[in-house]
């Protein structure tokens, strides 16, 4: 039982060299996005609603921007 296990372990580890797959890269973008809000919020004082806002519209004008949307 212990060989299988062992067996199973090994084998899991030499499928996943070099192979980044979907979940780690979205796991990896999670950290980034929750230190860069951390880092934020506490280096420019201004609350989190702020942050988001002001990612929302700089999102938003960039869509505006690559299909020529007029601005409202």
């Amino acid at each position: 039982m212990k060989e299988t296990i062992e067996k199973k372990f090994k084998g899991f580890w030499a499928d996943e060299k070099g192979e980044v797959g979907i979940k780690q890269i979205a796991m990896t973008v999670g950290v980034i996005i929750l230190i860069g809000v951390v880092v934020t919020s506490l280096s420019s004082g201004s609350t989190l609603a702020d942050w988001v806002g002001d990612v929302w519209d700089a999102v938003f004008g960039k869509i505006k921007d690559v299909f020529d949307l007029p601005e409202s």
